[in-house]
C-alpha cells in the first residue's frame, strides 16, 4: 500500500504477508483467475485491521520535518546549451 501526500509529493509504503485459509471447493480460485479486485479486498481489510492509514499519515508528517539533502554533482540535472 502506498500513501502519498499530494502537497509535498512524499510517499510511504507498507507491505506484509497475509495467511489465507485453505480453500475449499466453494472458495477455490485458480491462480490465473486472481485479479486486482480479488487482491484489493484482502489488502484493504489488512490495512483497516492494522490501522495503516493513521500510521502512514504520521510517517508522512514526520518525513516533512526532515531536512532534504542537497543533490550530489552527479545527480544534478544536466543543462543543454543552445
Amino acid at each position: 500500500m502506498t500513501y502519498t501526500d499530494d502537497d509535498s509529493g512524499l510517499s510511504v509504503y507498507r507491505d506484509t504477508l497475509v495467511s489465507l485459509p485453505a480453500p475449499d471447493a466453494e472458495s477455490f480460485i485458480a491462480f490465473e483467475d486472481i485479479d486486482e479486485a480479488w487482491c484489493s479486498v484482502i489488502c484493504e481489510r489488512t490495512a483497516t485491521d492494522n490501522d495503516w492509514v493513521a500510521g502512514m499519515e504520521k510517517e508522512l508528517e514526520a518525513a516533512k520535518s526532515r531536512p532534504i539533502s542537497k543533490l550530489f554533482k552527479f545527480q544534478e540535472p544536466k543543462t543543454v546549451e543552445a
